[in-house]
């Protein structure tokens, strides 16, 4: 076997144990949640008829916001004093159906923010916005052409804050090593990193139902990553410095799929999400010349929402993302948030 072969086998089996943790997390979760069909009614337990699209356009935009504090006094093993962590996000989406045309727009941010005893200061430690526009043409009821564009970045600056000044090594993209003893360093300016993607290819979505709808997406897809100047951490334990390194910008274009489940269950009060995506890049600007299997970038995504009353519930989120042109080490994401939500706009209830 080929040694990218090897190596993008390899990258496959680590994500697909994150991904398996996750899903395990979200089945108990859900699991333990399920009650009897007697139980109050909650909101998105109406059954509904996926089988007739609304036409013309349709909207909703909600709010989430997230709360935990926690205050210590004389306690053995703990920091004195409070801490806080304050969290909030943005759910949109503007959709049209007119005959065999489909047409979704969806808009996602979600941040956090935590102070605790060590740092007397809010720190960013959550920041992402995604926006996606997706068309479908329906050749039949589950398979068409379509295309897509998405961008995804941080709204909020990201900084390491420390206690105590700490010093940092910064390998620049020109081959420099710069170094900074701070208490705060700035590692991204707002709105950066700022990746942008584009696709183009055949949908098929052979499973449409409320419990389970399934869509396989392949094609051709472009992606851009504006990441020039943007710090992340590579260090190596065995300095007392923390190294960093400086990224530059990168762009790929080849082979794209992507596979996702999503679906919800309205007596147990739960909806969920997963999905992964691969991008083969023929064509890139790598400088260290590697393969296309070795620039592979892969991403797995999921989510699960169990409502607990119709207006707060229990979301489980993860993220695993390869992106070997960016960053050599593979990137996971956890989150848990109790969150108490609203919905100020939604058409589909009018």
């Amino acid at each position: 076997m080929k040694p990218e072969v090897e190596t993008l086998m390899l990258k496959l089996q680590k994500l697909g144990v994150a991904l398996g943790t996750g899903l395990s997390v979200m089945a108990m979760a859900s699991g333990a949640m399920a009650q009897d069909a007697d139980a109050p009614k909650y909101v998105g337990q109406e059954q509904l008829e996926v089988d007739e699209q609304p036409q013309g356009f349709s909207g909703s935009l909600g709010v989430e916001a997230s709360f935990n504090l926690v205050s210590n006094q004389n306690v053995i093993g703990q920091n004195e004093g409070t801490s806080f962590l304050l969290g909030g996000a943005v759910n949109g989406g503007l959709d049209y159906f007119s005959g065999k045309h489909q047409w979704r727009n969806t808009l996602l941010y979600n941040t956090s923010w935590a102070r605790t005893p060590v740092i007397q200061e809010f720190v960013k430690n959550n920041d992402k916005l995604e926006i996606e526009s997706i068309y479908n043409y329906l050749l039949n009821d589950w398979i068409g052409p379509y295309g897509r564009a998405s961008a995804e970045t941080s709204w909020f600056a990201t900084e390491l804050v420390s206690e105590e000044p700490t010093g940092y090594l910064i390998s620049r993209e020109d081959g420099s090593v710069d170094g900074e003893v701070t208490d705060r360093l700035r590692v991204a300016d707002p709105l950066t990193p700022l990746n942008l993607f584009q696709s183009v290819g055949v949908a098929l979505e052979p499973v449409r139902k409320e419990a389970i709808r399934a869509t396989l997406r392949v094609g051709f897809g472009a992606r851009e990553a504006l990441a020039a100047g943007v710090l992340v951490v590579q260090d190596d334990g065995g300095t007392s410095d923390v190294e960093l390194v400086e990224l530059s910008n990168a762009y790929q274009a080849g082979a794209e799929a992507f596979i996702g489940v999503e679906g919800k269950f309205p007596e147990q009060r739960v909806d969920y999400r997963v999905g992964a995506t691969a991008l083969m890049p023929f064509l890139n600007n790598d400088d260290q010349n590697r393969s296309p299997f070795e620039l592979t970038r892969v991403g797995m995504t999921g989510k699960v929402r169990v409502a607990i009353v119709d207006w707060m519930g229990l979301t489980y989120s993860l993220m695993v993302l390869s992106d070997p042109q960016l960053l050599d080490e593979t990137q996971v994401q956890n989150s848990v948030l109790l969150t108490f939500n609203y919905t100020l706009i939604d058409t589909n209830e009018e």
